[in-house]
């Protein structure tokens, strides 16, 4: 069995940029409202970020074994 570290193709100058997100309004309405107690119970919506996902595709299709690219902040 060869070495897997050998068939990594790790990329050691990677940009992570992450996401910015909103709360619902409906559950939140204000930054004094937020729980973070309740923080995995909001809906969150994702502000501009479709060519930031798109951008994450590719790199986890260039490099599907850096696991470092899939993840998302």
């Amino acid at each position: 069995m060869q070495n897997l570290k050998s068939k990594m193709k790790i990329n050691p100058y990677a940009t992570v940029v992450p996401f910015l997100v909103m709360v619902d309004p409906d559950q939140c309405p204000t930054n004094a409202d937020f729980n973070y107690k309740s923080a995995d119970h909001y809906t969150y919506y994702v502000i501009g970020g479709s060519h930031s996902t798109e951008a994450r595709q590719k790199l986890v299709k260039e490099y599907p074994l850096t696991q470092y690219f899939k993840f998302v902040e």
